[in-house]
């Protein structure tokens, strides 16, 4: 909210980068302009490159990607976005998560956007913004929200196939020990909150979509679909195809007018 609340999308980006700690304290995000009317938003570690680099980098790209689109509308596309390293995964993912062209092997990380979309105006209210800048001035990346923010950064890098302890441990800095320790005076472990993130994950999906349950198993982090199909006779008792069949059943039984029988034509599985 403090970012929707200033001025333009750039001073919105600055006041981001300001308090990027509340997610992450090794991030910063430097602004540069181009030839062309354009302008390079960089992401940019402040300490030395973790070990697992590339997924890290993606998972910020994403979370960076999800603020611009948070100001700048849903559909929002960057003219371009750049990565240090070599494709994780098939070229055309990438071109569909980020909406534009990807360049890999790039010397720094981030998107070319158009200048005109940094100096795009927004709806200020000083009042709620001084509210919010002084609200996140008082809190700390550790808090009483650690568990929260530990599901979300799990359920960005479940598709990369990085939500490890490690990885999610970086995030804040931290020693997988100490994340352990934080985790357990919540009374809580992070394989358990995986496991939860998974199962909730995996309940939306089957609930409200037809996607593929290989392309399931890819995005809850599997490799194989075998696994997905235990995980969820685990959570559900029953394979995920059998799931999906009974959500659906509930819907069309609950959906109004249904007592007269089945409607095919208006039944909608969607939340």
């Amino acid at each position: 909210m403090a970012a929707r609340t200033a001025a333009t999308v750039g001073d919105a980006l600055a006041i981001f980068n300001t308090f990027m700690a509340a997610y992450s304290p090794v991030i910063a995000i430097r602004i540069t302009p181009l030839a062309g009317q354009r302008s390079f938003i960089a992401l940019e570690f402040l300490l030395d490159e973790p070990a697992s680099y590339p997924q890290t980098m993606e998972l910020a790209l994403g979370v960076a990607l999800g603020v611009i689109r948070l100001l700048l509308g849903a559909d929002y596309a960057p003219l371009a976005v750049h990565l240090p390293h070599d494709p994780l995964t098939p070229e055309a993912f990438y071109l569909q998560y980020f909406g534009c062209r990807p360049y890999f092997a790039e010397r720094v990380g981030g998107f070319t956007m158009r200048t005109a979309d940094l100096s795009r105006p927004l709806n200020r209210d000083d009042v709620a913004h001084r509210v919010v800048v002084d609200y996140l001035s008082s809190i700390t990346p550790l808090g009483e929200g650690i568990v929260e923010s530990v599901r979300t950064i799990v359920r960005q890098l479940l598709p990369t196939g990085a939500a490890t302890l490690n990885v999610v441990a970086e995030q804040f800095h931290l020693h997988p020990k100490t994340l352990q320790r934080r985790l357990a005076e919540e009374n809580t472990t992070f394989v358990i909150l995986v496991d939860r993130v998974r199962k909730d994950v995996a309940d939306r999906y089957l609930r409200t979509t037809g996607i593929g349950l290989t392309h399931l198993a890819r995005e809850l982090g599997y490799a194989e679909q075998s696994v997905l199909t235990r995980s969820c006779k685990r959570w559900f008792g029953t394979g995920p195809a059998a799931y999906r069949n009974q959500a659906r059943l509930q819907t069309t039984v609950s959906a109004p007018g249904s007592g007269r029988g089945p409607n095919p034509g208006n039944v909608s599985v969607s939340c």
